[in-house]
């Protein structure tokens, strides 16, 4: 199956941080036969916290081609890593329709005049 995830790191994370996520991804797909297929640093944003609050992070996305044991140790381990404040996972499809989710990937915060 491909699979996307979202995370939300700690502003104070910098890009160190950015770097041990997206390590942490490569080898995690790795040990379980899958594949990352895009990585993209969507860099620092804001985003609600509370009603009365915002707050920033470093926003991180991967796309990639895995099983559910993979999905379970990754969600595990952005749980007890205390650079992650938020995540989100989802499930784009079969592997037979990579090549399309990989094309019609864009990166949701640069316009289509970059």
């Amino acid at each position: 199956m491909i699979y996307e995830v979202a995370v939300v790191l700690n502003p104070d994370s910098g890009d160190q941080g950015v770097k041990n996520l997206k390590g942490l991804m490569t080898d995690l797909t790795s040990q379980f036969e899958g594949e990352v297929l895009i990585s993209d640093h969507w860099g620092l944003k804001s985003y609600p916290k509370t009603a009365k609050a915002e707050s920033k992070g470093n926003f991180v996305y991967f796309m990639y081609r895995s099983n559910t044991k993979l999905n379970a140790e990754l969600e595990r381990k952005l749980r007890i890593n205390e650079s992650v404040l938020k995540f989100l996972t989802i499930k784009l499809g079969p592997e037979k329709h990579q090549a399309d989710y990989v094309k019609s990937y864009t990166n949701p915060f640069l316009s289509n005049n970059q």
